[in-house]
């Protein structure tokens, strides 16, 4: 994105909508449709791209923020969008401030110091110019709803700015395949690099589209995986319902051999 790392385009302003337009117009220099991920402002950029320019995506798949207007942003967002507290905060944010920040939230420490070394002045600033224009963003752009090309929602279970349940609701708007992430927070693709979910990605949009449902259709999880998480939800009997419910995480195979022996008849 321009101001991410990346020179800012004579006169590009950091907003909300001026970062679309830049998105559209970099997707429409491909001459074909594609595949597309977004996380955090991407997945709200590409969100917004779906919903205006569907004939440029083939599939697309977004984590960890949604266009919705039960949405509150987050403290940090709040303080970023009030001018010159918002500054205040940004001159606070050191490298050495940021990688500690980032590390507490789960990220790698190399991978929290590297990300904290290239947060620079312009990066800063864009990122205010972003906030400020986006203050009513989930009544500014309307939710993305079906019809869309096939999606994939990903998202940390324990995202403590953009809650699990705002990547249900856009799961049961758009017919999206689901992956819940198990003891992951805002910053799972740092956090899970390696743990399938790219390979779920692409199994996940290699299938046929589907009606939406309200709680999502979560894709099957390797069996490695889906051990771990029927061993977590043994361990907590009492909460064990809801989580899967909220989850929708299946039983394991013996539980529900057990449970349909027991309704045979006799």
């Amino acid at each position: 994105m321009p101001g991410f790392g990346t020179p800012l385009p004579d006169g590009f302003d950091c907003t909300k909508d001026a970062y679309v337009a830049w998105l559209i117009a970099r997707v429409e220099e491909v001459g074909e449709a594609v595949d597309i991920v977004g996380h955090d402002w991407g997945s709200l950029l590409v969100q917004r791209l779906v919903s205006q320019r569907p004939d440029l995506v083939r599939t697309w798949t977004v984590g960890s923020a949604a266009l919705d207007p039960e949405y509150v942003w987050h403290d940090t967002a709040k303080t970023w969008q009030t001018p010159d507290v918002g500054e205040q905060l940004m001159a606070a944010f050191t490298p050495d401030v940021m990688a500690g920040v980032l590390a507490s939230q789960g990220i790698p420490a190399d991978v929290a110091k590297d990300t904290a070394a290239r947060i620079d002045e312009q990066m800063k600033t864009s990122i205010l110019a972003l906030y400020r224009s986006a203050i009513n963003v989930g009544h500014d752009w309307a939710p993305l709803a079906l019809p869309t090309p096939p999606g994939l929602v990903i998202w940390g279970a324990d995202d403590p700015y953009v809650g699990v349940e705002f990547g249900q609701r856009l799961v049961g708007r758009t017919g999206a395949k689901f992956v819940p992430l198990a003891e992951c927070g805002h910053w799972w693709p740092a956090q899970r690099p390696s743990r399938g979910v790219a390979r779920r990605t692409l199994a996940a949009l290699s299938a046929s589209p589907h009606p939406a449902s309200p709680d999502g259709d979560a894709v099957p999880l390797p069996q490695g995986e889906r051990d771990e998480l029927d061993g977590r939800l043994a361990t907590k009997a009492n909460d064990a319902p809801k989580l899967r419910k909220r989850y929708n995480i299946p039983l394991p195979l013996r539980e529900r051999d057990r449970r349909r022996s027991q309704a045979m008849p006799g």
